[in-house]
């Protein structure tokens, strides 16, 4: 069984770290707030999956027991040994591959696959576990972003609404849920969403 652990905000206050600590892998994207305490998140971490965006920066001392994951959001390039290095990462993986392929499946302009789904994608097709879900609040429910997604997006002491995603590129989650079903299919592992 693997736990795959998001930065959205239901876990705050729920006190399943120590269950989410007993499963026999825990993949986990970087922590973007300061409330993602131990008690409610766990401490485990067997792998740390990241674009090689923003998040990769906010991965600090959260170091993976087994490896990282780390994708490129563009289209065609791969993640750069130089960013890596100099946070540290000296053996990574790189799945830019896969998570593109995936994320072609969308429909046009949302073909970038959210952190959540991309985790959860990783964890189905690299370590071939059941998978149950935590943190990945509005993928839990289908919310699709156009509708107003907030999320998990407070951090460093602001909100960034749905507005300036969409400027950025934001994720028709509803059209992701779909593309988990076919990744449950194919890769023959249950994903189950708490």
């Amino acid at each position: 069984m693997l736990a795959v652990i998001g930065h959205g905000p239901s876990l705050h206050g729920s006190g399943l770290g120590e269950y989410i600590d007993s499963f026999k892998y825990v993949m986990r994207l970087p922590y973007l707030n300061d409330w993602q305490v131990p008690i409610d998140y766990g401490v485990r971490t067997s792998y740390v999956c990241s674009s090689s965006g923003g998040q990769l920066s906010r991965i600090g001392e959260k170091r993976p027991d087994i490896g990282f994951y780390i994708w490129n959001k563009v289209f065609g390039h791969p993640v750069t040994r130089s960013r890596c290095r100099n946070l540290g990462i000296k053996e990574y993986e790189d799945v830019s591959g896969l998570i593109q392929k995936w994320a072609k499946k969308l429909p046009k302009p949302f073909q970038n696959l959210s952190s959540g789904t991309a985790a959860i994608l990783i964890a189905a097709s690299k370590v071939g576990e059941s998978i149950t879900v935590f943190g990945c609040d509005y993928l839990k429910i289908g919310k699709d972003m156009r509708d107003g997604y907030i999320g998990s997006w407070f951090y460093d002491g602001r909100i960034e609404t749905w507005q300036n995603i969409l400027k950025t590129g934001a994720h028709a989650l509803d059209e992701e849920r779909k593309l988990i079903d076919e990744m449950e299919q194919q890769y023959g592992v249950r994903i189950e969403f708490k």
